[in-house]
């Protein structure tokens, strides 16, 4: 195997471990060769022995060693060289015992020298474009001698003035570039299509970003930016460019120096050597050979490995002994044995080093892609003798290949159009920024009128509290009734307009009910009147006998008003505003089924296009100029619609006006009738009641209540409070405590570990604030402001649920 292949290999056996190798070895020995075949290696490598020796010593103890780019200093042809090696030491056993080592080694000492060149050019090309702008920093001083400076320098060098207009350049530049000046904003775009160079993500380079054009932005651009420059003959060459801004005495851009240096045999040397680099390395690895063959010619003899006989499902006895060539040629794809045999058959005839890739049959009867990589050895007299090689999996390789040609492709073709595509992602990027602000405006506005609506509703809670007790004491006072009438009015038409609001800011759950459309529009008319202007007529056109609607008041209220208020817009002058409802019996509309109650809200404004209809019920989306509306307004009517398991549409001309039609389900009960205020309260018996509530006007107002209906009440004006009682011994009949509170515990967290402490503990929870419904599943909710019949009707309740438990 070790004659046989490619690669320099050598084998050290018995106690002295007597060194034997192959051809391949054979030019690393120098004038060793042949005196080294059979003499100790220590012996043979003995200016290396510090380094190797114990190396090889662990190799005998049956450990692998390898090592890449291992520095070592070898003595040939009479004097000491540096040289680089990349080995792998391998154990060679007999009967389990370690009795020497094979060696496959690879001299790397031209890469690593070629490396170290690459280092010491690029440091170079860094001290002249240092050099380069202090020649250029100089020009300020002495202008007139710049143009024989220029002519002068060892460095391509072209001036450009604050245009990018070229003003001179050098004779290497020139020499360089005899038909084409650098681009620049002054080139014609079929010179800068000859320009190309790649960022770090491999994405083209923009013209923009060209040494030349960030010079004149005031950059400096050093080390310089690879360019792969199509010359006027088709051929390609690469050139470093970098670049330097050139600036008056205050700072300001008045032109750039470019400065190109050759580096197309640097860098075509340096490709070459990562693809030599890359091959070895498949050939080294494991999972890339596939196996190695050996072609006898005199004989005709062709032997292959286990590997290679396992991939195409050959009888490894047979290949081991000889094998057919004809045998393997038949697992060849038919369109590539021709090229095969032409590429053996010029192998053989000019000898040496052999490479060719073609599809093959193997195993499992598809075809893959394989590299065969080989060498002829010729006789003296150019007799072709031996013909070794491995065969490497190249699948993968060429499919990543394709892969980066078609992304190279596709790149090339998104780039022409990269103008129009940045246009309209701007586009797109500044409706959704005009879209985010409008979001933060909204949560703005919901936050505020969450927390307005908390304070309010406390507010509301404590007028309500003291206008029924006071309705309780001095209710049959002449003239006193009608004026509480008018308080609770006042009180619920506040709550009915703090509904308003957060359902306006998103911050109210639909609550659907059985509602009679017709006192709820009847009902907003004042309300409508000033939302309105004076020279627009507010009519009403409503059917007898119109059902009652199941969907909750509050938002239908709010979609009416949104409604209203988009046609007092859309009407320039004067104009009438008509309000109608009416029963639908079977709904065809949109998939919707069964009975329903329509409402439609007309204008007599200046309508809308068809255009605008299409949009008309997306969020942010408004016909009013910027500023003078949230486009939120028709986005809330439809889905309060869709929400209610209704639909809303719009119809509208031009010139004609538009109208807004909303069906919603019909209630399949009545609604239900107003409670009368004065109706008799539940008794509290003598219960006690600790009440926890931070607002000391509210307190004071259900302190008062709860005593008047018989219970014994003590208060805590904090969470942390009412737990500090619970917990010292105090033992109410019921917890009733508000949910949000000053402190680390609010009223949920309160309730929780109150019933921790006393697990038949009743607790009511109430709140000012809608949204805390969400999550306070599990205790009974009393919302802000209620009425105390209301609550002691649920603080009975809830005393009697517990005391069976």
């Amino acid at each position: 195997m070790m004659l046989a292949s490619p690669f320099a290999m050598c084998a050290t056996w018995g106690p002295e471990q007597t060194l034997l190798y192959n051809a391949g070895y054979v030019p690393f020995l120098g004038k060793r060769h042949p005196a080294a075949l059979g003499q100790p290696i220590s012996v043979v490598w003995s200016e290396l022995w510090d380094t190797i020796g114990p190396l090889i010593a662990r190799v005998l103890e049956g450990e692998a060693v390898s090592f890449t780019d291992l520095h070592l200093v070898m003595t040939r042809n009479g004097c000491e060289e540096d040289t680089w090696w990349t080995f792998a030491y391998s154990p060679l056993r007999d009967g389990g015992r370690v009795v020497g080592m094979l060696d496959i080694a690879t001299e790397t000492t031209a890469g690593v020298v070629a490396a170290r060149q690459r280092d010491a050019v690029e440091a170079e090309l860094r001290a002249r474009n240092v050099a380069l702008e202090q020649e250029v920093a100089a020009r300020t001083e002495a202008g007139n001698r710049f143009s024989t400076l220029i002519q002068h320098l060892p460095v391509a060098v072209c001036l450009f003035d604050a245009d990018g207009r070229v003003l001179l350049s050098s004779p290497l530049f020139r020499e360089l570039l005899p038909d084409q000046p650098m681009p620049s904003r002054m080139t014609k775009a079929e010179d800068a299509d000859r320009w190309r160079s790649f960022d770090a993500d491999g994405k083209l380079l923009p013209p923009s970003r060209y040494p030349g054009a960030r010079a004149l932005r005031g950059e400096v651009v050093s080390p310089g930016i690879e360019f792969l420059h199509r010359e006027a003959d088709g051929s390609e060459r690469w050139f470093a460019v970098s670049s330097v801004p050139l600036t008056d005495g205050v700072g300001q851009v008045t032109g750039a120096i470019v400065m190109l240096n050759d580096i197309d045999h640097r860098k075509r040397a340096l490709e070459t050597a990562r693809t030599d680099a890359e091959r070895i390395q498949l050939a080294l690895s494991a999972g890339a050979i596939i196996g190695t063959w050996f072609w006898d010619i005199p004989t005709d003899s062709f032997t292959v490995d286990e590997a290679f006989a396992a991939t195409f499902g050959l009888d490894p006895a047979l290949g081991r002994d000889s094998i057919g060539l004809s045998q393997v040629v038949e697992t060849v794809h038919p369109d590539d044995r021709a090229g095969l045999a032409e590429a053996m058959g010029e192998a053989i005839v000019r000898g040496g080093r052999y490479a060719h890739q073609y599809r093959v049959r193997r195993h499992d009867g598809r075809y893959y892609w394989i590299e065969a990589n080989g060498r002829v050895d010729l006789d003296a007299d150019g007799t072709p003798r031996g013909f070794p090689g491995v065969l490497i999996d190249v699948e993968e390789r060429r499919t990543i290949v394709a892969e980066r040609d078609r992304a190279i492709a596709e790149l090339r073709s998104l780039n022409d159009t990269l103008e129009q595509r940045v246009a309209e992602r701007t586009a797109e990027l500044m409706q959704a920024e005009e879209k985010l602000r409008q979001a933060q405006k909204m949560e703005a506005v919901g936050q505020l009128t969450g927390g307005m609506a908390h304070d309010f509703n406390n507010l509301l809670q404590a007028m309500s509290g003291c206008l029924q007790l006071v309705g309780r004491r001095a209710g049959h006072v002449a003239g006193v009734q009608k004026v509480l009438e008018s308080g609770y009015q006042a009180v619920d038409r506040g709550a009915s307009m703090i509904r308003q609001l957060m359902a306006f800011s998103r911050r109210q759950s639909l609550e659907p009910e059985a509602f009679d459309v017709r006192d709820r529009l009847l009902g907003m008319r004042s309300f409508l009147d000033r939302a309105l202007r004076a020279d627009i007529r507010l009519e009403f056109d409503l059917e007898s006998g119109l059902w009652p609607a199941m969907a909750d008041p509050v938002q239908f209220e709010l979609a009416v008003l949104n409604l209203a208020t988009n046609a007092r817009d859309a009407i320039a002058g004067a104009g009438r505003l008509m309000i109608g409802a009416g029963n639908v019996e079977q709904c065809g509309e949109s998939g919707l089924q069964g009975h329903f109650v329509r409402i439609w809200v007309r204008d007599s404004g200046h309508g809308m296009a068809p255009a605008m209809l299409e949009r008309i019920f997306e969020p942010f989306f408004t016909t009013k100029a910027v500023g003078q509306g949230t486009g939120l307004g028709l986005a809330q009517v439809y889905g309060f619609c869709r929400q209610s398991g209704g639909i809303a549409t719009v119809d509208s001309v031009e010139g004609q006006g538009t109208i807004v039609t909303l069906l919603l389900p019909r209630a399949e009960t009545m609604p239900v009738a107003a409670v009368d205020a004065q109706r008799a309260m539940v008794d509290g018996g003598g219960a006690s009641v600790l009440l926890v509530e931070d607002d000391p006007v509210v307190a004071l107002v259900i302190v008062a209540a709860l005593e008047e209906m018989g219970y014994r009440v003590s208060r805590a004006a904090t969470g942390e409070e009412a737990l500090r009682l619970l917990r010292d011994g105090e033992r109410p009949d019921l917890l009733f405590t508000d949910v949000v509170m000053p402190g680390e515990i609010d009223g949920a967290a309160l309730a929780a570990a109150a019933r921790a402490l006393l697990p038949r503990l009743a607790v009511v929870l109430t709140t000012g604030y809608s949204e805390d419904r969400a999550g306070l599943k599990g205790f009974p909710v009393l919302s802000k402001p209620y009425r105390i019949e209301d609550l002691a009707l649920t603080l009975r309740q809830e005393i009697d649920r517990s005391a069976q438990l």
